[in-house]
């Protein structure tokens, strides 16, 4: 009856995985990340005193407050030579 016993494959039990372990044989991909650069925001007498500097050095005619405003927000934040290069 030897001959007749069907050998059983030996099976390799899967590892136990514990609680808060990740799977193993799965690499987690490493990226790093930017470093962040914190500006601070310029406050609302830095923007204002700008755009009065602004003003005073144009045409009073050839233009506006507005544009004086959102001039000095990108002048204090950086922002018009991001958009130059």
């Amino acid at each position: 009856m030897a001959k007749t016993e069907k050998k059983t494959a030996e099976k390799k039990s899967a590892p136990v995985q514990k609680a808060g372990e990740k799977p193993a044989g799965k690499k987690e991909a490493k990226t790093k990340a930017a470093p962040v650069v914190k500006l601070s925001e310029p406050t609302h007498d830095q923007i204002a005193a700008k755009a009065y500097e602004i003003y005073l050095s144009r045409d009073p005619h050839a233009g506006d407050e507005t544009s004086d405003w959102m001039k000095a927000v990108a002048d204090l934040t950086g922002a018009s030579s991001k958009k130059k290069k």
